[in-house]
């Protein structure tokens, strides 16, 4: 009857009052039950792990302990379900920190440093560590990769060696190594979502990586990446590689499907297809009837026909073009008397692409396409009708 008495006394003591008379003497931990201080001194200040898994290497201090990393990462049990989402937990702990940081939002835990908050402490020593401990403990063994999370190695390893794209999205063919990279595609190619604006003009990206890029590049005009073989600067590493494969190493991989035609730019080709094969023609002069299938053709034809101006000077003559093309035939055709473009059908050669058409036109075809709008003349070449005019209609009119 003594014991159970006591027995009934310490619990109503424990429980029911609150009460902790036992008092570790190594810090300030305060227990109900002399049981539980034992455990507490065993573990955290012995250091001891006398519950070992019989299925890992995984030890603990408390059986419970080892109940909860059996039951979670062995039978891969979940028994707590959150009530607002499909999220399941192994344990009740992880549960709560998911409602907090998840649906409540809740952020406790501020760096000392700067001002970030997490919502789980573990997040707060990973950003200090990473951020402004500079650490990286875990190095990759077939790289130089280095990282300040165990997670972030594995997935360096299962991405980048391994080659492993587990997730996969369910709206197209797009795979991914990571989680995070298959929510951000989703974000922004199926949601059309732009979290992310400039501060300084009306730009919006769907990824922070791309604000960055724009605020470089537009804003603080940094073209930090060097061509090694000429003066060129540029903003990205992707733009200078393009440069070089483009114009050093006069790469062409972008192979139109429909001709012989090859670009060094993909939108090179696609422009070509806009204005070869579809006959887009979608830039309209505002002075004339003018219609080109590239922005730079309205602004030539612009500058050269209505402003005529002609920016493009011969250095061995007094020839001037408007167009940089105009002049570098003049050179080719005048001055080094190139003829690149020769008749199948007979041994004509031109120093224009033009002359060789007008040739064939007139010379094998038979055709006339010039007519004079005075009489029944007509000939092969403009040339030809305009000589016919001054020497016919001009001297009757004498």
């Amino acid at each position: 009857m003594a014991s159970q008495r006591g027995h009934l006394l310490a619990h109503v003591s424990a429980v029911h009052n609150k009460e902790k008379p036992y008092k570790c003497d190594q810090c300030d931990y305060m227990a109900s039950w002399r049981g539980n201080l034992q455990v507490h001194v065993s573990a955290v200040h012995n250091k001891e792990k006398p519950f070992k898994c019989e299925q890992c290497n995984y030890m603990a201090s408390q059986r419970g302990s080892l109940q909860k990393h059996v039951s979670a990462v062995h039978n891969k049990e979940k028994p707590f379900k959150c009530e607002q989402c499909d999220y399941m937990a192994s344990q009740r702990e992880n549960l709560q920190k998911h409602v907090s940081a998840v649906h409540n939002k809740e952020k406790p835990f501020k760096c000392d440093q700067c001002d970030y908050m997490a919502s789980r402490r573990g997040c707060l020593q990973k950003h200090v560590s990473e951020v402004h401990n500079k650490e990286k403990p875990f190095k990759c063994e077939q790289c130089n990769y280095m990282a300040s999370q165990r997670g972030s190695l594995q997935k360096h390893v299962s991405a980048v060696h391994n080659k492993e794209k587990p997730f996969k999205c369910e709206q197209c063919n797009y795979m991914a190594s990571q989680r995070g990279s298959l929510q951000k595609h989703v974000s922004a190619v199926h949601n059309k979502e732009k979290p992310f604006k400039c501060e300084q003009c009306d730009y919006m990206a769907s990824r922070r990586g791309c604000l960055q890029k724009h605020v470089s590049e537009v804003h603080n005009k940094e073209k930090p990446f060097k061509c090694e073989q000429c003066n060129y600067m540029v903003s990205r590493r992707g733009n200078l590689q393009k440069h070089v494969s483009a114009v050093h190493n006069k790469e062409k991989p972008f192979k139109c499907d429909q001709c012989d035609y090859m670009a060094s730019w993909r939108g090179s080709l696609q422009k070509h297809v806009s204005a070869v094969h579809n006959k887009e023609k979608p830039f309209k002069c505002d002075q004339c009837d003018y219609m080109a299938s590239r922005r730079e053709h309205l602004q030539t034809h612009v500058s050269a026909v209505h402003n005529k101006e002609k920016p493009f000077k011969c250095d061995q003559c007094d020839y001037k073009a408007s167009q940089r093309g105009s002049l570098q035939t003049h050179v080719s055709a005048v001055h080094n008397k190139e003829k690149p473009f020769k008749c199948d059908q007979c041994d004509y050669m031109a120093s224009q692409r033009e002359h060789l058409q007008t040739h064939v036109s007139a010379v094998h075809n038979k055709e006339k396409s010039f007519k004079c709008d005075q009489c029944e003349y007509m000939a092969s070449q403009r040339g030809h009708l305009q000589r016919h005019v001054s020497a016919v209609h001009d001297s009757q009119r004498f």
